[in-house]
């Protein structure tokens, strides 16, 4: 990756990461220094996690797994579990519609053609998934191939979207939870395609489920003391995973699926909610900010708090984002009704040192990512 690269994805981060229509810092002393502590922790684990990165692999003349995974998070995982054994090929590319993008039959085949597993959302969730499964039970291609009802005989949980009362399928692997259900899967597969590494997944599995676990106590250190005792409005279900793992109280969805516009009733709703109070702020993913510049402008008009969580970036570490949206609501939790400034710290300069340590910590593990798998 080079340096241009790692120069914009640190700009995006940060121009994403931080809340739109900052407010005077103001708390008291005690609230500021515990929140400071807790984002140094933070930033030390994420650089602890970085020196702890099992680089052991095999041969490089040996040959590999090809696994094929529909999405960039999936295909994450994917990485965790199969180290150096495994050659992972993403199915959707970057920043693609994974709901409407679907690649050519013959470059599809291909794929399959070549991957001992194949890695999916589900079989009735993605378009192109739907085509996957479709060649396979027509015996054009034959290879194993995982999806949501595998990972949730390993303990993987849906949600219900507060909106509708169905299910949530959208970005459940953004979940801890959820994550360590779809590794044991992957981890499970793998070992009946390639029986002769089984101690070489299992040991893997195990040191990516040890650093969920330790993501997992990160998160639970923040929310303490009330350190982010709010709650918030999402824009679709995108984010509702993340919220579930923060613990944070999700009062409602503006639009209740991806592609369904918002009526001016839902527009009503939101505003309501949010001017009243009901609700502290509203969360967006980046891509939902993207589609929806003038809403952002009426919420800033409105003098409406909402942040933008830059999801997308975070596709190849699906795990760390509950953890950097715990680090922006801890940061930003801050009681407006209280106006005692400690005249020890600069508040907005000390918290954004830390977050660019934080952000920069993160990048650092993206590049790791890469170089170590060839990117």
């Amino acid at each position: 990756m080079t340096l241009e690269v790692e120069k914009f994805y640190l700009i995006k981060l940060k121009s994403s990461f931080y809340p739109v229509k900052p407010r005077t810092m103001l708390t008291e002393g005690k609230n500021v220094r515990t929140r400071i502590v807790n984002l140094i922790l933070v930033a030390s684990f994420i650089l602890f996690q970085i020196g702890s990165v099992n680089l052991l692999g095999g041969s490089a003349n040996e040959e590999k797994i090809l696994v094929a995974a529909v999405v960039t998070q999936l295909a994450s995982v994917v990485r965790e579990v199969g180290g150096e054994k495994i050659e992972v090929e993403t199915i959707l590319p970057p920043y693609a519609d994974p709901h409407h993008y679907e690649p050519s039959m013959d470059s599809l085949l291909n794929t399959l053609s070549k991957a001992k597993l194949v890695v999916t959302t589900g079989s009735h969730h993605l378009a192109v998934e739907e085509k996957i499964y479709q060649v396979i039970n027509e015996g054009l291609v034959k290879v194993r191939v995982i999806g949501l009802p595998d990972y949730e005989r390993k303990g993987l949980t849906l949600l219900i979207n507060p909106k509708t009362g169905d299910v949530n399928i959208h970005e459940y692997y953004y979940s801890i939870k959820n994550l360590k259900a779809i590794a044991s899967a992957i981890t499970e597969e793998l070992i009946k395609v390639d029986s002769t590494n089984k101690q070489y997944y299992a040991e893997r599995l195990n040191n990516y489920l040890s650093r969920l676990n330790k993501i997992e106590e990160t998160i639970s250190l923040l929310s303490k003391n009330n350190v982010y005792n709010v709650r918030v409005i999402t824009y679709t279900p995108l984010m509702q995973y993340v919220i579930e793992d923060l613990g944070v109280k999700l009062v409602d969805v503006v639009v209740s699926e991806v592609d369904v516009e918002p009526s001016e009733k839902d527009f009503s709703n939101m505003l309501t909610r949010l001017i009243n109070r009901e609700a502290d702020y509203i969360l967006f993913s980046d891509i939902e900010a993207i589609e929806n510049p003038k809403l952002l402008d009426l919420l800033s008009r409105q003098g409406v708090r909402y942040y933008i969580i830059p999801l997308s970036s975070l596709a190849e570490t699906p795990e760390l984002a509950s953890l950097s949206t715990a680090i922006l609501v801890s940061s930003s939790s801050t009681s407006y009704n209280v106006e005692v400034e400690s005249p020890m710290f600069d508040i907005p300069l000390v918290l954004s040192i830390l977050a660019n340590v934080v952000l920069l910590s993160i990048i650092i593990l993206l590049i790791i990512k890469v170089r170590r798998h060839g990117g």
